[in-house]
């Protein structure tokens, strides 16, 4: 029997036992709520970390697989994310950098009426990664040298709203004509990319999260507010040792080991893939994630999978993803291995010299 959190994502917090037919298991859930080791994983699992995204489209659950219990994370998303993770499902080169797949269940009219049309069709039941950890610790690496498909940049028409938007983090790039009448969403949101590491390196920080009950290392830097909004070299050799190093050393230099290699792996089945080579990957990232209450703990549990396949399309023809995005041409390239490139040769170069964090000013031209 196969049993999934079909709601989970819709509001419950709760972990449901559903069967096949949709009915909720109540002896299952009772049995479970009464185990003291279950009840305590139900407390601490109620808010999986989260170090990016719209956290309210997840809810953790808890799921019977093969008579064994699982942690494993609902997601309130498009029907195309459900289309990818069940055709990686069937990539047996990929299949190991992904989250496994449990169950796809559609939601109700009342949900997709309270969601933007197109981002809530289904609810996708997939492996909690940060299920065996103590103290988790996320990164969340949002990859490619774009964030958006060419689809989403519109008819090209001047805005307003925009140009507003514009004026706030980067108002040198506004032009006489376009304070006059507005800036095109293409071009707004090229210059947004641009105002982060996507551009440049293929590759930004989109968010961390490190557990406050992990073993601190006093000497690792803090972590900025928002580090997507970071682009200079010495602000993201900041945030990354932040991350690898939030424990006591020679564990960040042993982190960054086994996550290089983790990334080549991962680059070695993308470059052989057939389904990689034709698809069009937007906004996907990796994460990356280790426990953070030990130092074994950490090496024991270091991994990187893919996430995020919502923007993710099938292009119908053959993408080199290192090759620039040449807009209006009908182009689908993405940039994905070449910020995996940079990626890779970023942790193999190993702990950098520390300058002041905000030693150039972040809104500058780069």
């Amino acid at each position: 029997m196969v049993l999934a959190d079909a709601e989970g994502a819709g509001g419950s917090r709760n972990p449901r036992y559903i069967d096949a037919s949709g009915e909720v298991l109540e002896a299952e859930l009772e049995e479970a709520e009464r185990a003291p080791a279950a009840a305590n994983m139900t407390r601490r699992k109620s808010s999986p970390p989260c170090a990016s995204g719209h956290t309210e489209l997840f809810r953790a659950t808890l799921l019977a697989v093969n008579g064994r219990r699982r942690w494993a994370l609902t997601k309130l998303t498009c029907d195309n994310e459900a289309v990818c993770y069940r055709e990686l499902m069937d990539e047996p080169a990929l299949r190991a950098f992904v989250p496994e797949l449990f169950a796809v269940a559609a939601v109700s009219e009342d949900v997709r009426a309270a969601h933007k049309p197109g981002t809530a069709d289904v609810v996708v039941t997939i492996e909690d990664l940060t299920a065996s950890c103590v103290a988790p610790c996320v990164m969340d690496i949002k990859m490619g040298s774009r964030t958006y498909l060419e689809s989403e940049a519109g008819n090209g028409a001047p805005r307003h709203d925009l140009l507003r938007k514009l004026l706030e983090f980067a108002p040198r790039e506004a032009t006489a004509d376009e304070r006059a009448n507005g800036v095109s969403k293409q071009r707004y949101m090229r210059i947004r990319d641009c105002y982060s590491t996507s551009f440049t390196h293929g590759y930004r920080l989109d968010g961390v999260h490190l557990c406050p009950h992990r073993e601190p290392n006093d000497d690792a830097p803090s972590l900025p507010p928002n580090p997507r909004t970071l682009r200079r070299e010495s602000q993201l050799d900041h945030v990354l040792s932040a991350y690898f190093d939030a424990l006591p050393p020679p564990t960040g230099e042993a982190l960054r080991i086994a996550f290089a290699e983790r990334l080549r792996a991962l680059r070695d089945a993308l470059e052989c893939s057939a389904w990689f080579s034709r698809h069009e990957c937007i906004g996907s990232s990796l994460l990356f994630v280790y426990d953070g209450s030990s130092p074994q703990a950490a090496a024991a549990t270091a991994d990187i999978r893919w996430i995020d396949f919502t923007k993710v399309l099938d292009a119908e023809v053959s993408i080199d993803h290192r090759a620039d995005w040449q807009p209006g041409t009908g182009s689908h390239e993405d940039g994905f291995l070449a910020g995996l490139d940079r990626l890779v040769a970023k942790l193999e170069q190993g702990p950098p010299d520390l300058g002041p964090l905000f030693a150039d000013r972040a809104t500058e031209p780069p």
